[in-house]
């Protein structure tokens, strides 16, 4: 079964590591499970961490938006 996890992220840098360890612990028991997270333009460091956190774990895709698209 192949399952995709989508989390928006914006100015989330403080809570980042915490709910990435949550799905790399699901991830174990799973096949073929990838989180997909959508920065909307952190103004933090929430980008950078999670490129390095996407450098280590082939299960984690980043995408950024251009703009600011949350509210």
């Amino acid at each position: 079964m192949k399952l995709s996890i989508i989390m928006p992220v914006f100015n989330a840098e403080s809570t980042l590591k915490r709910s990435i360890a949550s799905f790399q612990e699901l991830s174990k028991h799973l096949n073929d499970v990838k989180l997909w997270v959508i920065d909307d333009c952190s103004a933090d460091g929430s980008f950078k961490l999670l490129l390095d956190i996407a450098k280590t774990d082939k299960n984690i895709k980043v995408l950024r938006n251009k703009t600011n698209i949350g509210t």
